[in-house]
């Protein structure tokens, strides 16, 4: 019964100690890059008296700044550029 007992919390211990694969680290990642990208954001609206907004899709992300009357994106800036969301258990559209 002892051996048993051991060999489930030294099993307990190597699951934890490997993890997820890292997705957890890419999901933390993800967070904190989503973070100072409104920061960012906000600094770029305040700048350039401009509407900045955050869309934020099933599987990526991205600033787009109002222009002409729509949600544009701004194809030659980096901050602009739409980025992927991590891939575990992705969101699925709500049906219309």
């Amino acid at each position: 019964m002892v051996l048993v007992v051991i060999i489930g919390v030294l099993a307990t211990m190597v699951r934890l100690a490997v993890g997820d694969g890292g997705q957890a680290a890419r999901m933390r990642e993800t967070a904190r890059l989503l973070q100072q990208l409104t920061l960012v954001a906000a600094d770029e609206a305040v700048v350039t008296s401009r509407p900045v907004g955050l869309v934020v899709g099933a599987e990526d992300y991205g600033l787009r700044e109002w222009k002409a009357g729509a949600w544009q994106e701004r194809a030659e800036d980096a901050l602009f550029r739409t980025r992927s969301l991590p891939g575990i258990g992705r969101i699925k559209p709500l049906p219309d």
